[in-house]
């Protein structure tokens, strides 16, 4: 397929306008000869003569007259260009690869992202939920721009800047034993059958590291996936579970389940922004930061 050099198109609309070769090349800044080598160029490109030429100058022929406004129409499009993209520059448009653990989907971000959405609806946002190791191994691969994860060190050279905190209640079955309490301890919840989630959560990490601390050993039941099966499970007399509070209180109304607040320290959570580095990011991705960090 033949390619068209723009140069050589606009050289072409000069011979055009000005009726001469040599009026052309004063206009353009270009020797004559340049310019003649570049219409010849360009038709043998196409196929087609575009110039008679005489003493007096040169006749468009009726390919020339056709090129003329094909030409025309292609530049502008070539010179709508930088203002057409100056959108992803300033980050009004983008696309940005978002990957966050469940607690942040279910408590922060869906609200963030609609006020987000709102004032950018030009952007574009693909989320994708995980485990927060997982993200933060995605974050570091490049394949996110940036993640919301547990506060933690996971062995990868990315930032992590605060975002929000989270607390941790027990939740059991309305009628459970350990649904008297006012709060809970470790000890409380080592007592009981336990439902717990898959084996890489952060929630699982940071209970387990608890129940060492006091030589305990949890109980568990069953293991889910999901804070929604985790609490259909507890609501049904399978153990108890452990969710972030905002998490939990979405279930209340629609199952026989209560929450226990934890009143130790390890269940009080801090959620961290995860990027590779702030500086690299996109304007759209980086706009997108800004505003979860700020919101």
């Amino acid at each position: 397929m033949t390619k068209i050099d723009p140069i050589s198109l606009n050289l072409f609309l000069a011979v055009l306008e000005e009726g001469t070769i040599l009026k052309a090349a004063e206009r353009e800044h270009i020797s004559a000869s340049a310019i003649s080598k570049r219409i010849r160029e360009l038709e043998i490109a196409l196929g087609a003569e575009l110039f008679s030429r005489s003493n007096k100058g040169v006749d468009p022929t009726i390919a020339a007259q056709t090129l003329s406004s094909l030409a025309r129409g292609a530049l502008n499009q070539l010179d709508n260009i930088p203002e057409r993209m100056k959108g992803f520059s300033s980050g009004v448009r983008g696309h940005i690869r978002v990957a966050a653990n469940h607690s942040s989907i279910t408590q922060f971000l869906p609200c963030q992202l609609k006020s987000f959405l709102d004032n950018w609806p030009d952007v574009q946002v693909q989320l994708k939920g995980a485990v927060s190791s997982t993200v933060a191994k995605l974050i570091a691969e490049n394949q996110v721009d940036l993640g919301l994860l547990q506060n933690g060190s996971y062995g990868y050279d990315i930032q992590m800047l605060p975002y929000r905190e989270d607390q941790l209640v027990v939740i059991a079955n309305s009628a459970h034993p350990i649904a008297k309490l006012s709060t809970a301890k470790i000890a409380d919840i080592a007592k009981y059958d336990f439902v717990g989630s898959h084996t890489d959560s952060a929630i699982k990490t940071l209970l387990v590291l608890a129940a060492s601390k006091f030589n305990l050993t949890l109980n568990i039941k069953m293991q889910v996936a999901g804070f929604d099966a985790l609490s259909v499970m507890v609501a049904y007399g399978l153990g108890i579970g452990i969710l972030p509070k905002q998490c939990a209180e979405l279930f209340l109304s629609s199952l026989d389940i209560v929450t226990i607040p934890i009143e130790e320290e390890w269940a009080s959570r801090k959620i961290c922004l995860g990027v590779r580095n702030m500086d690299s990011l996109s304007p759209a991705a980086k706009l997108l930061a800004n505003h979860l960090m700020s919101a």
